[in-house]
């Protein structure tokens, strides 16, 4: 599963790959997890990749991707901030495969 799909396709992949008894959870990654500047700097490397090469490689404009960064922006700040929280979501998926 990419970052750009839901947990609801990991579902379907593994029902389509013929795994039986499938589970889907999920967990939040915070800034309160550990160091938050470690957080902010995983934001920023997304940033970086997402709204920089990635954006103009697509085409994107340059309004497009001058909000696109600012949403980075938001939530390093949130993370950052001493009162701040912000967090993503990570999905895991499992099932067996029947011999």
């Amino acid at each position: 599963m990419n970052s750009g799909e839901s947990p609801r396709s990991s579902r379907r992949y593994l029902i389509d790959a013929g795994f039986e008894d499938i589970k889907v959870d999920s967990f939040m990654v915070t800034n309160l997890d550990g160091d938050p500047q470690g957080f902010a700097d995983i934001i920023q490397s997304w940033e970086n990749v997402y709204a920089g090469e990635m954006a103009r490689d697509r085409g994107d404009s340059p309004e497009f991707i001058a909000k696109f960064r600012q949403g980075f922006q938001d939530h390093i700040y949130a993370a950052l901030h001493p009162k701040g929280y912000a967090g993503w979501p990570i999905w895991a998926a499992s099932g067996r495969k029947p011999l």
